[in-house]
């Protein structure tokens, strides 16, 4: 496997048509996971592959549900369930629901104000930008 995983972690198999020794090594060398010369039979290059994929780490995805009042709220899948049923959100949507169940104290219109004065001190044109829109939320302009 990739020994610089900083950078990927995705393997690689390197196809070439040098066969010298030398080049075989120094592409091992730098950084590939396997050598493969052409010409190659397909069936060699499918096995090596394979090879690859079953040297992946597998990764465990924990899963993260937050369950409160009647609702459901699940962070590897993006879905909010209310009593068993599933509310169809669209991504913006359920990351805005995420971040208000995850931060229960965030007032929203208490910083849209704070950010109003910040940029009404910094002389920002912010009765331009920053629209109220009533019975709707804001919106930048």
């Amino acid at each position: 496997m990739r020994e610089n995983t900083r950078i990927s972690t995705v393997p690689t198999l390197m196809l070439t048509t040098r066969k010298d020794e030398a080049e075989v090594v120094k592409g091992l060398n730098v950084d590939t996971d396997d050598y493969l010369t052409k010409p190659f039979d397909d069936t060699e290059l499918l096995a090596r592959v394979n090879a690859l994929f079953r040297r992946i780490p597998i990764k465990k995805v924990e899963q993260n549900i937050i369950k409160s009042d009647g609702y459901e709220l699940d962070t590897n899948k993006f879905t909010l369930n209310f009593q068993n049923k599933r509310v169809v959100l669209t991504m913006k949507e359920y990351k805005i629901i995420e971040a208000l169940i995850k931060n229960p104290l965030r007032i929203v219109d208490s910083h849209i104000r704070n950010l109003r004065e910040k940029l009404k001190n910094a002389e920002f044109p912010t009765d331009k930008f920053l629209l109220t829109v009533w019975r709707i939320g804001h919106k930048w302009k």
